[in-house]
């Protein structure tokens, strides 16, 4: 007989005391286990009551798992049962199992918890079996979970045995789809069925990728890394049909090619595309998506009546002050859309909507966030199946190889194949097959050739040979680089700006239930001149950044002040506003759009990004609004201790000065 035994959160009750004895009866020093304990009993835990994090506490017992050092522990502790088998064993309380007639008998298989006991299927062994099992559960604090162990008996073993061996252990019988370590424990006549659980897993895993964009050689990776690991260890023990193996090629093409029609590509636009709004006269509030923070774009009304009524996105906004009507949004809308279509920033001046690509952070359509491969047409290669094996064994970057696999296979975009498809004719041919081992060099004549097409730009040759011979130079000798990047010293304080001109320190805090706004202006001194902080709609953290260099540059002109640095810590924000003809992310183009147009007013404006140390006063500002109710402004005879710390420790030599 065969018994799977199933123990009860074996990992987490593992008795300490236990575990120290049996390190110190195989021999380990007391100092060594001494340093294991500390790892083992320095855990400590929190757990979720109603909804809230309860205090932490400290077990005192347990291994956690997912720690490395935890298997092997837990490997120790096990070995006792494996003792306690082999000396009933040596005894003959137990009689092990053969394999084959010369083979040595076996009485237990360990992988972990996962148990296996083998027997003679007797009342003798079965009583021994439980006296093991339960003295091992007494010393090391495991508890046998009977409703999950199972039993299974030969074909030759009588019923009134399995009867009263049953009895004695407790446990039901195995069902013959069990599984041990992964693979099938017994196979049936059909051996398709006995494996498709390896096809369920590669199904599982395809399809939460099928979501994600992913390159030729991203796809690639997976493909050969992880779908095709998934089997291995079956097939190192059985021999898997040929039905599964065929159903795995095919789960692998149909990931790598489809979508063969545009029905597939609509449905992603549709969950990506959204309009940004302008003046909202062009979309209709309930057929149109515009709500790009809640699913399907489109708000939810608060009565479904509402939805039967026509309306444009313009009539919720407030002409004039380019503000939305609040009263009337919530009065429309369920709370949850109400909040959703108030946090969309509007511009300052009426611009016309605009569809945008949600998935990517410009707003644009991008083929990367979307492409899931075209229906090409098969093509034949005059490749041979050993020439195809070099290909794939050519020792260069993933993209290069998908490369190299294109041009073999005419599938790259060049004037031939796309006459030959779209039904051209006299179209120059572009291209040349070459042998390959030329990868470096085929991907740089694609890159220049791109270049000459698309951007008009005169090809350098000299410069260009030179660049795919250091291409190829730096690749070779990747794995022998000795060298360590070294990044630039960065400034870790506030730096005042030149005489004449003021720095305006922005950031943004967003809480819980609340969003606050602070700008701190200082001249060359460091002296703080003014700080504001405000109260400002829940949005997102890189909104609220943004509108906060929108209000510093409103608060710069309102003073009269002509030459201003802008500083802050949000990367986005600064880089989209330092950086030209860029598009800005579409969440915030609207507020990016009204900075620089208000910008043009001053002499001289510069915005600049930098470190969160280098922001601390601005930072420590917008904390200190986030629990204000009101909107405020302090100037230096008003400023409050805090704040006042905070200025010092942002420019210490400015300390003097308060």
């Amino acid at each position: 007989m065969a018994i799977k035994i199933d123990l009860q959160k074996a990992y987490d009750r593992v008795n300490w005391d236990f575990l120290q004895a049996v390190l110190s009866q195989l021999g380990f020093n007391e100092r060594f286990i001494g340093w294991i304990l500390a790892c083992v009993s320095s855990v400590s835990f929190e757990v979720l009551v109603n909804g809230g994090k309860s205090g932490q506490f400290k077990p005192s017992r347990g291994l956690r798992k997912g720690d490395p050092l935890s298997a092997y522990l837990f490997i120790i502790a096990q070995e006792v049962l494996s003792r306690l088998l082999e000396k009933e064993f040596a005894l003959k309380n137990i009689e092990g199992v053969k394999a084959s007639v010369c083979a040595p008998p076996i009485t237990h298989v360990m992988y972990a918890d996962d148990i296996v006991l083998f027997s003679k299927a007797t009342r003798n062994n079965a009583d021994a079996i439980v006296q093991c099992i339960h003295k091992y559960c007494s010393w090391s604090g495991q508890s046998l979970n009977n409703s999950k162990s199972r039993v299974y008996f030969s074909k030759h073993t009588s019923r009134q045995n399995c009867r009263a061996v049953k009895h004695i252990l407790q446990m039901k019988y195995l069902k013959k789809d069990a599984i041990y370590l992964g693979s099938p424990l017994f196979l049936s006549k059909t051996r398709a069925k006995d494996f498709k659980y390896i096809i369920d897993k590669v199904e599982m895993r395809l399809t939460g990728w099928r979501s994600k964009c992913l390159s030729w050689a991203g796809r690639s990776n997976l493909l050969n890394s992880v779908v095709q690991s998934i089997p291995t260890y079956a097939m190192s023990s059985f021999n898997i049909p040929n039905s599964v193996c065929n159903k795995l090629d095919s789960l692998s093409r149909r990931f790598w090619w489809k979508p063969k029609n545009s029905e597939g590509v609509k449905e992603i636009l549709v969950k990506g595309a959204c309009y940004l709004i302008g003046d909202g006269a062009s979309i209709n509030v309930w057929l149109d998506p515009w709500v790009p923070w809640i699913q399907n774009f489109i708000p939810k009304p608060a009565q479904l009546a509402f939805a039967e009524t026509p309306l444009m996105v313009s009539m919720l906004i407030d002409g004039p002050s380019q503000r939305w009507k609040d009263s009337l949004i919530r009065q429309l809308f369920e709370p949850a859309s109400a909040e959703a279509i108030l946090s969309i920033p509007l511009a300052s001046h009426r611009t016309n909507d605009k569809l945008i690509w949600v998935p990517c952070s410009k707003g644009e359509f991008a083929v990367k966030s979307a492409y899931k491969v075209a229906n090409l047409q098969s093509s034949q290669s005059p490749l041979t199946d050993q020439m195809w094996r070099r290909l794939w064994k050519i020792r260069v970057p993933e993209r290069i190889k998908m490369l190299l696999w294109r041009i073999a296979s005419n599938t790259i975009p060049v004037k031939e194949i796309l006459a030959q498809r779209m039904g051209l004719e006299n179209q120059e041919v572009d291209t040349e097959h070459n042998t390959t081992n030329l990868a470096f060099t085929l991907d740089e004549i694609w890159h220049l050739r791109n270049q000459l097409i698309f951007e008009d730009t005169k090809i350098d040759i000299l410069s260009s040979s030179n660049r795919i011979s250091r291409r190829v130079h730096e690749f070779s000798n990747l794995h022998n680089l000795d060298e360590h990047a070294h990044p630039s010293a960065s400034p870790t304080s506030w730096s005042p700006p030149l005489v004449g001109t003021i720095k305006l320190n922005v950031d943004a805090a967003v809480g819980p239930t609340s969003t606050a706004l602070a700008v701190l202006a200082r001249d060359h001194t460091g002296v703080p001149i003014k700080i504001w902080m405000k109260k400002h709609i829940s949005c997102l953290p890189v909104q609220a950044e943004a509108a906060s260099v929108l209000w510093a540059i409103n608060l710069a002109s309102a003073e009269g002040w002509t030459r201003i640095i802008i500083e802050g810590d949000s990367k986005i924000c600064f880089d989209a506003l330092s950086t030209k003809n860029s598009m800005p992310p579409w969440n915030i183009s609207h507020i990016v759009s009204d900075v620089l147009s208000a910008s043009k007013s001053f002499i001289s404006v510069s915005f600049i990004w930098v470190r969160r140390v280098c922001n601390t006063a601005a930072h420590e500002a917008d904390r200190f609004a986030l629990h204000s109710p009101v909107s405020i402004s302090f100037s230096l005879d008003s400023l409050p201790l805090v704040l006042a710390i905070a200025c010092k420790a942002d420019f210490p030599p400015c300390s003097s000065l308060f």
